[in-house]
């Protein structure tokens, strides 16, 4: 990782925006980062997997890391609102039924409804690379010293950019 965001690297035509075409270069360079590595038979943890299996888990993969592109944030807000939005019903149903648990009583948890709606294609898909970008951006949850030593490195990367930004003109 060059310590650039995607918009400098596009900005400044830099290697990577060009050879991604402006698009995620970054994550493009971590899939391809990824791919490379496990073409290494000591580190290939897709070995197991046959031609089939082996190609969809190399979409889903990614497709979970152009994903974590902030660019693709409210996208994934979206997502998420709309599932809960069209599945209200089925969720509070089902948060009545996990509260009715907790204190001694309630049906068996969790409701076949709510996992068949979760194991849908697009749900699937949905939380899984929301997941993955939340896993990205969770540095302000970790404990406060973890946090603070990467925010104080990603701010050492950001002015260092402006920096460069302006020896450029």
């Amino acid at each position: 990782h060059p310590g650039l965001s995607n918009d400098f690297l596009v900005q400044t035509s830099h290697e990577l925006a060009i050879r991604y075409n402006d698009t995620s270069p970054l994550e493009n360079m971590h899939c391809a980062t990824l791919f490379e590595i496990v073409k290494n038979p000591a580190f290939d943890v897709f070995s197991v997997l046959d031609g089939g299996r082996r190609k969809e888990a190399r979409a889903i993969c990614i497709e979970a890391i152009l994903g974590s592109d902030n660019v693709r944030h409210v996208e994934h807000v979206k997502a998420l609102l709309t599932f809960g939005e069209m599945k209200s019903e089925l969720l509070e149903a089902s948060k009545a039924l996990a509260d009715a648990e907790e204190e001694g009583g309630g049906g068996a948890w969790p409701p076949r409804e709510l996992v068949e709606a979760l194991c849908e294609t697009e749900a699937r898909q949905m939380i899984r690379n929301a997941t993955f970008h939340l896993a990205d951006i969770s540095n302000p949850v970790k404990a406060f010293p973890i946090c603070k030593a990467w925010a104080l490195h990603v701010l050492e990367e950001f002015f260092a950019q402006g920096d460069r930004l302006q020896e450029m003109g």
